[in-house]
């Protein structure tokens, strides 16, 4: 599951990042249409340096801030209180 997603996110396909995302429990069918955007987008946020031209300079970047703002939001704003499955944690 884990291969599929991190394959579907560096060929940049968002559909087959919501399905194993979806597969492997990291959002769920009954999550909607802007929860689970909004965890594809999170997901393609925390895999930034995938698609940055050149080296991606780890050391000066607020990624993890952006990624924390991003789930704060999600959890807050669109009321997504989920636990993944111990196996996708």
């Amino acid at each position: 599951g884990y291969q599929a997603l991190l394959q579907a996110m560096a060929n940049d396909d968002m559909a087959g990042v919501a399905q194993a995302a979806l597969d492997i429990g990291l959002m769920q069918s009954n999550h909607s249409e802007s929860q689970q955007a909004t965890v594809v987008a999170l997901g393609k946020l925390a895999c930034e340096s995938l698609y940055h031209d050149g080296p991606y300079d780890f050391g000066n970047t607020d990624l993890l801030t952006r990624v924390q703002a991003m789930g704060m939001q999600l959890s807050f704003d669109e009321d997504f209180w989920h636990i993944p499955p111990v196996d996708a944690i």
